[in-house]
């Protein structure tokens, strides 16, 4: 999936006012993407594009730590004005005028197997098989085999864990 920011349409004015610009970070992130420590991120690509960008148009870059289900609430509430490394397809019920940029990343999502499970017609040879995912994210790829049970998801909080 091609991956964006959001920003809030009505955020330009508030921000200019306030001095700074108030970034969702998902707590679920991990490196290369971001290094959070105690909630606060000090480093990753996406650590960097945001402290740029917020550079860019002279505000400082405020950031939020918060489970990814908490972030579609937070921009709607105007909590938070910018939310990266998302896609319009992860947020299908998302309220509100919304600016997205063009995509500045691309997500690959892959489904690991061993060769043995693998082997046959895939992914229709799949009943009821397990698959490490994370909590609070979309599949639009894989949600008709979790409609048709082919797969069965199991959440984890963070990218790390779900490949356990």
């Amino acid at each position: 999936a091609a991956v964006a920011c959001m920003l809030l349409i009505s955020t330009p004015t508030v921000e200019a006012a306030k001095g700074s610009l108030d970034f969702a970070v998902n707590e679920g992130w991990t490196m290369p993407m971001m290094h959070i420590t105690d909630f606060r991120p000090e480093s990753g690509i996406l650590f960097d594009i945001m402290q740029n960008l917020a550079h860019h148009i002279g505000l400082e870059a405020r950031y939020h730590v918060m489970p990814r289900l908490r972030i579609q609430s937070a921009l709607e509430r105007g909590e938070v004005d910018m939310h990266c490394y998302s896609a319009q397809a992860w947020y299908p019920d998302l309220s509100g005028d919304y600016l997205w940029s063009l995509p500045i990343l691309y997500q690959r999502d892959w489904l690991v197997a061993s060769a043995e499970t693998a082997a046959g017609p895939y992914p229709e040879q799949f009943d009821n098989e397990t698959v490490g995912t994370v909590l609070g994210y979309n599949y639009p790829a894989l949600q008709h085999l979790f409609d048709n049970h082919q797969l069965i998801r199991e959440d984890a909080r963070r990218t790390r864990h779900s490949a356990s």
